[in-house]
């Protein structure tokens, strides 16, 4: 709970849901929008990974994206 108070601090309007495989997990922030990657790998503990997704690139609404958060291989 605690990385993800961490999170809403850095980047309010969180949205946490399924991912598209086990183990995964999504973060979508406010209506989609991009957030500092960088930042956020620095907010989460070393044995998660973040990978930044576009969603779609919406002509009404823009570009629409995602992170999925992943265990990071050999833990």
């Amino acid at each position: 709970m605690e990385t993800l108070e961490k999170i809403v601090h850095e980047f309010p309007s969180l949205e946490v849901g399924d991912g598209y495989k086990h183990g995964e997990l999504s973060l979508r922030f406010g209506h989609w929008r991009k957030v500092d990657v960088e930042r956020l790998k620095q907010i989460l503990p070393e044995h998660l990974t973040v990978k930044e997704s576009l969603v779609d690139d919406d002509p009404e609404c823009g570009e629409l994206w995602c992170y999925i958060i992943t265990q990071s291989h050999g833990v």
